[in-house]
């Protein structure tokens, strides 16, 4: 059982050699090396199903989403616009043809879109009934004038001249999947099989029977060899000759080996004559004469492999490239030119290399096989016929290596390995019969024993190198010693040996990490540059090279290095301005045409010493990786190369890099014009020019387009990227301009003159092969009007004209200045005395509001007493109190005119019931129109609508407005208001019959401190300041009136909320806090009638006076005012029922406050010094006067005023001037309240510090303070001075403190906090009276029990029992 058992494995081994050692062996002999383009390089996607390439060699791409082109460099791409009907007709494109004019047709899954090169837009078509469509494939026939569209309604003739579509009858309703053009006619693959079309008299002829139940996918014709391919999606390849017979079937039964699935999509041949198959499993390529195949699939450990394995489209462009169209994997690009590397590299999954990062390659001299040392994978053994890797590591046993890390390999003619390791001395490997011998460097640490660089000494010896200098081993005795040269030169000691080197003369080479060395002839010479350049002169060279001319290359780390000797300059040097694509060259080896091969940082370059150029390759090259590493290079006996790197071996032979035939060519892709594409440009300034088949020719434009720029393409796939050009504009540039990236194809320039200029460009390709021809784009800068000679003619005589002019001017201007000055000093001299007029004005309204003060509040006393209503003095005390309410209303009218010229009378609109707001106003003209006989009536169509307004602002307007027309009506008069709504509008009209007004005076009615002439009866400024309000709310105000008639006023405002900003519809915060009252209107209060000893008695209330008592209980008020007179007032008031303190500014409240009790602060706001708001910020800042209340009063009477005052910390805000009863009635409710709260708390035994406090400095006070109490309650001796001591205060700062927030000495704080605890303890239950006691700082538990039922109103069980019920 056991023996059959190996038998099976030897017979299965023995069949995957068979199977796989054909493949492994092409694989070596020549290489497919795709190049892979997908969405990450542009592609809109990676489903490719349809290829074309155009007459101007760019290739169309035709996706699931969308359709591309690209040039080499770039993809551009097209997509469906939704709402643009000159775009693609549809994203999923299924077929592309170039027809024999160059015009690009797409098939898409709707119908057929033709590319229009004109206009870069599309033309769309649909089926004849208008129906969906899908355009599997496109042919033409020889005529050129139709398509055959193969379709899923079948086949449809196409007229390219009419756009008309007609489906062919016979095969209506099959579904087309291929055309392909035969002799005469063309072959049809169906889902049904062949069928064959004749053009000329469009009949269709089945042909093939056996295949009808087959679906053609795809079709070929070699009209070379006669032969014809047919693909299958379900059974392979057919290969049919000239009569239709079945010459050849390729699937999967009859060719397992290659073909993995029946199903095949696409057909392509080469100029090698080969066909193309393109299947679901991978691409296969068939040698038709030999019949042998091979395949390419897709791997994902090689990146020049296929993107995927299921193929969608083949094309062969005009230079014999391959494109290859995937399902998942994008486009790959296939050229038998194109440089192609073979590529050994780590595999998880098989035998492979060990490690990528290969150091070091030798060729075994009897085999041919190869030595590879390895970064971290030791040395590995290459069978370059079977492909199987054998490997030398580190290990236990005495044969293994003492390093992975492999720095140099040298094969000796007895078949011995020396292997130069790092870390692990030198180890010699007996090949035949795998014993290793390891020799370590002479007092060397574990570092140093490092071995980089042998070389056979011809005399039975080795020279090596190593990190510490030069060595010598003997191969009989196997000893490594110091070698002669290093004892004898210091310059080889504990110096790294990079390389060592004997040319054809028989000099040794030495190169170190600091110079380079010469032996020769018993002596050592180190090399210097003739240049300074460089540091010291020196070399650093990493390897040494002699040419079949025996010359000597260096590879350095600044480039390569030439050395001829006996020539005139040595040393000849290469660097990256001369090509290089790096100045980093780690090994130099020659091909059989003299050609060097440098291994750099940045790639391959490939160096052509007799015409001093560069060819240069890269990973985008298929190269495994862009750095290359020391040592490893070798060319092998057949001439192969190979080349360690990061990525693995990258192998090749010179002769198969053949130079790129293809002289690329320049293509005009476009211009733009000031960053505006010109296909896209609608102006008719700008014009482009294009022949029949979409080359752009050339373009004009104004001279005013200063800046522009023409982008061209260089088209040669083959060297991709690396393409170059040289370009000029002729008229302009004498000079070409060179590039060598194609990703910069676009000049610019700018401010150029008119006139007509020839843009060129030649292109080149990777080889340094030019073009032939040069590609010309004519640039045509038309002049601007000015520009032209008739402009220049005309701008002289213009010129000349304007001389004249400019004296007549200057003439006429000197007379004309005297009278402009004369005027303006007459405005100067109105607006001044204007100016004045108003500026004296407010003045005079601030001095008066304090005096008024002191007139209307003794006024107010007086008709507040009993005893004088209905006497004569009261009457003539009414007249008084009048007419000073009427020069407080000129002052207000004077500061609200003022504010609103200077635009600090901001208007904030609501929803506002305007009509029961006029109603208000007008109400109180009521009894003064009845007692002069006036008709006074009121008209309203707003039946109660909210309309947008500043309700205060609107009162204003109506109040002059209704006091103007009192002003003016004689007795017995009309006045009536309307109130009205019109559209988006509303408004009001005041009429009245008074003395009216001529056309002149209607005219100024609205200028400031106008009045009309012999009427004396206002300040001029009422109207004036009506117009200010009514333009702020975005309306007018129009007057009409008649000489002795008649006047009115009409007023527009805006309807809709909508026709005022944002920040004009907003309420500022201080005006939700703070009563309309605020905001004073200007009311003329001579046109009320009432008696004003009423009114007044109305505000007195006998709630608002505090009980006098003795001097000890009455509050302390502290008056502060600089005004004597007005303080004398305020104390004479208040002497009765307060103890008045007086302070003439701030710094003296603040001194008197320090000794004595203040209760109530009463302060000015202006005053010298510390005024007013500051004096309230310092009380309100200090922890000692915090809670003492603050009031201001002021004759800045405004909003913005009171709001700073209230801000600083003011209780309250006071304009003048004021009424004292509102004063006192103020002073009384502030004291009261905090009597109140005194009250409170003395009952009760809670404590809420929020609650009791008016500010956070009292708050924080009071909590400290109940802290340090519950600290010290145990402490029986806890006394009111040791809370003042802990809180850091006087005994009788705490007790000022203590008594104005609580209402009681510190004491009985301390003892209401102890009963507080006391409570809370007793209703947790868990301790008895005597421990509580004790607990809150009572030595007696009877003296405790007696308290406690004296502040809380019973025993401590009776409380318990009443609260656990």
């Amino acid at each position: 059982m056991k023996d059959r058992h190996l038998l099976f494995k030897y017979l299965f081994g023995l069949t995957v050699c068979i199977l796989f050692f054909p493949l492994a062996v092409s694989a070596v002999d020549s290489f497919i090396h795709f190049k892979r383009l997908s969405v990450d390089d542009g592609l809109s996607q990676n489903t490719v199903l349809a290829l074309t390439q155009d007459h101007n060699n760019k290739l169309w791409v035709g996706t699931i989403d969308g359709l591309n082109w690209y040039e080499g460099s770039r993809f551009v791409s097209y997509y469906k616009a939704p709402d643009d009907t000159t775009s693609l007709a549809n994203n999923h494109v299924y077929s592309l043809h170039t027809d024999s004019k160059g015009t690009v047709w797409v098939g898409t899954q709707v119908g057929l879109s033709r590319y229009n090169i004109v206009g870069n837009n599309f033309t769309n078509y649909s089926s004849p009934d208008n129906q969906p469509m899908q355009v599997l494939a496109i042919g033409e026939p020889e005529e050129g004038d139709r398509l055959l569209l193969a379709t899923n309604i079948g086949l449809v003739i196409f007229d390219k001249k009419t756009g008309r579509m007609k489906v062919q009858p016979e095969l209506a309703g099959k579904t087309i999947y291929s055309v392909c053009r035969m002799n005469d006619g063309f072959l049809l693959g169906t889902s049904e099989g062949v069928y064959f079309y004749y053009v000329r008299n469009e009949n269709v002829t089945r042909l093939l029977l056996q295949l009808k139940g087959e679906t053609i996918s795809d079709m070929l014709y070699d009209d070379k060899t006669g032969n014809c391919w047919l693909a299958s999606l379900t059974n392979g390849v057919y290969c049919v000759d000239n009569n239709f017979q079945i010459k050849h079937h390729y699937n999967k039964q009859n060719t397992p080996a290659y073909f993995l699935t029946n199903s095949v999509r696409t057909l392509s041949g080469d100029d090698k004559g080969r066909v193309w198959i393109g299947t679901m499993e991978g691409l296969l390529i068939l040698e038709p004469e030999t019949e042998t195949f091979r395949i390419c699939r897709f791997s994902p450990e090689d990146p020049t492999t296929l993107g995927h394995n299921s193929i969608r489209s083949i094309l062969k462009d005009n230079q014999g490239g391959m494109w290859i169209g995937t399902f998942y994997g994008g486009l790959n690009y296939y050229h038998p030119l194109a440089p192609s590397f073979g590529r050994l590299q780590h595999s998880a999954w098989r035998n492979s290399l060990s490690d990528n990062t290969v150091s070091c390659i030798a060729e075994d001299s009897d085999n041919g096989n190869l030595w590879i040392g390895t970064n971290d994978g030791g040395l590995n053994y290459y069978n370059r016929k079977t492909g199987v890797f054998s490997y030398y590591r580190t290990g236990t046993s005495a044969n293994a290596l003492k390093s992975d890390n492999i720095k140099c390999i040298w094969t000796d003619k007895d078949g011995s390995v020396y292997i130069g390791t790092h870390g692990g001395g030198m180890s010699r490997l007996h090949h035949r019969s795998g014993r290793v011998e390891t020799y370590s460097f002479p007092h060397s640490t574990s570092l140093t024993n490092s071995c980089y660089s042998l070389l056979d000494g011809t005399d039975g010896t080795l020279w090596v190198g190593g990190m510490s200098g030069l060595y010598l081993f003997n191969k009989q005795t196997g000893e490594l010693s110091q070698h002669p040269l290093a004892k004898k030169h210091k310059k080889l000691e504990n110096v790294l040996i990079y390389t060592l080197f004997r040319d054809s003369k028989g000099r040794i080479w030495i190169g170190t990490e600091e110079s380079l060395f010469l032996y020769a002839s018993g002596k050592l010479e180190e090399l210097h540059l003739s240049s300074s350049a460089y540091l010291h002169g020196l070399i650093q060279a990493f390897c040494v090279q002699e040419d079949s001319r025996h010359e000597i290359w260096i590879g350095s780390s600044t480039g390569l290095y030439c050395y001829k000797e006996g020539a005139p300059t040595a040393w000849k040097h290469y660097t990256m301005k001369d090509g290089l694509p790096n100045d980093f060259i780690y090994n130099i080896l020659e091909d059989e045409r003299g050609r060097l091969w440098l291994t750099t940082n940045k790639g391959l370059a490939c160096f052509n010493t007799e015409e001093g150029t560069f060819l240069n390759y890269t990973k985008q090259d298929g190269l495994p990786h862009d750095q290359f590493n020391y040592f490893g290079a070798c060319k092998a006996h057949d001439g192969t190369f190979f080349l360690g790197s990061l990525g693995g071996v990258a192998y090749f032979k010179p002769y198969e890099l053949g130079d790129n035939p293809y002289s690329p060519d320049a293509v005009v892709t476009g211009a733009v014009v000031l960053n505006q594409v010109i296909t896209d440009m609608k102006s008719e300034r700008v014009r482009y020019y294009q022949d029949e088949q979409g080359r752009m020719l050339g373009m004009s434009f104004p001279s005013d387009q200063k800046l522009f720029n023409i982008r061209f393409a260089v088209i040669n796939y083959l060297a991709g990227k690396r393409n170059q050009f040289v370009y000029k504009l002729e008229g302009f540039e004498t000079e070409w301009n060179y590039s060598r990236h194609v990703s910069f194809a676009r000049a610019s320039y700018s401010n150029l003159p008119p006139g007509e200029y020839v843009f060129k460009v030649k292109a080149c390709n990777n080889n340094g092969k030019w073009s032939e021809a040069t590609t010309e784009f004519f640039v045509h800068i038309i002049p601007m009007w000015y520009q032209t000679w008739w402009a220049k003619t005309l701008f002289i005589f213009f010129s000349v004209g304007l001389l004249v002019f400019v004296i007549y001017f200057f003439i006429a201007r000197a007379k004309m200045k005297m009278q402009v000055r004369i005027e303006q000093i007459e405005r100067n001299k109105i607006e001044e005395i204007s100016q004045e007029k108003v500026r004296f004005y407010m003045n005079m309204s601030h001095e008066l509001r304090t005096p008024l003060s002191l007139i209307l509040a003794p006024l107010e006393e007086l008709l507040g007493q009993s005893n004088l209503k209905g006497t004569p003095v009261q009457q003539k005390l009414d007249y008084v109190y009048k007419n000073g309410r009427k020069l407080l209303h000129i002052v207000n009218q004077l500061l609200d005119f003022r504010k609103a010229e200077a635009g600090a009378m901001p208007i904030h609109v609501a929803q506002v019931n305007v009509e029961g707001l006029l109603q208000d106003a007008f109400a109180l003209f009521k009894e003064n129109a009845q007692k002069r006989a006036i008709s006074f009536h009121i008209k309203s169509d707003l039946e109660g609508r909210l309309f947008p307004a500043d309700r205060t602002y609107v009162e204003t307007i109506l109040m002059n407005l209704l006091s103007n027309a009192f002003k003016f009506t004689p007795d017995g008069g009309s006045i009536s208001l309307s109130l009205w709504t019109e559209g988006d509008t509303y408004g009001f009209t005041v009429r009245d019959s008074g003395i009216g007004m001529s056309p002149e005076q209607l005219t100024r009615i609205f200028e400031r401190f106008y009045q009309v002439d012999g009427q004396r009866k206002g300040t001029g400024i009422g109207l004036s300041l009506v117009k200010m309000l009514v333009e702020k709310h975005h309306g007018t105000i129009t007057v009409a009136s008649e000489p002795a008639q008649y006047t009115e006023f009409k007023v527009t405002l805006p309807a809709d909320m909508a026709a005022f900003t944002e920040k004009e519809r907003e309420l500022p915060a201080h005006e939700v806090e703070t009563s309309t009252s605020l905001r004073e209107l200007p009311v003329a209060d001579e046109y009320f009638s009432g008696d004003a000893s009423a009114i007044v008695a109305e505000e007195l209330s006998d709630g608002d006076q505090i009980e006098a008592g003795s001097e000890e209980e009455r509050p302390t008020i502290l008056l502060v005012d600089d005004n004597k007179e007005m303080v004398d007032y305020l104390k004479d008031n208040f002497r009765q029922n307060y103890v008045t303190l007086t302070a003439g500014n701030g710094e003296e409240a603040l001194a008197i406050m320090k000794e004595h009790r203040v209760d109530i602060v009463l302060s000015d706001v202006m005053m010298p010094g510390i005024d007013g708001i500051k004096l309230c910020q310092l009380i309100k800042r200090n922890l000692q006067t915090c809670h003492i209340p603050v009031l201001l009063l002021s004759a800045k009477g405004s909003v913005d005023a009171q709001t700073e005052g209230i801000q600083a910390g003011a209780d309250d805000y006071i304009a003048k001037p004021f009424s004292i009863h509102l004063l006192k009635g103020k002073i009384a409710n502030q004291l009261k309240a905090r009597q109140r709260l005194k009250h409170y708390y003395s009952n009760t035994i809670d404590i809420d510090t929020a609650k009791m406090t008016s500010n956070n400095l009292d708050e924080e006070f009071m909590s400290k303070a109940i802290q340090v109490v519950e600290e010290n309650i145990s402490n029986e001796d806890f006394t009111s001075d040791e809370l003042a001591s802990q809180l850091c205060m006087s005994r009788s700062s705490l007790y000022l403190k203590m008594n104005s927030i609580s209402g009681e000495p510190p004491a009985n704080f301390i003892r209401r906090i102890r009963f507080n605890k006391a409570c809370k303890l007793l209703l947790e239950g868990r301790y008895s009276i005597s421990e509580i006691s004790g607990m809150v700082g009572f030595g007696s538990s009877s003296y405790f029990s007696t308290s406690f039922k004296k502040y809380v109103g019973c025993l401590p069980s009776e409380y318990v029992k009443q609260h656990t019920k």
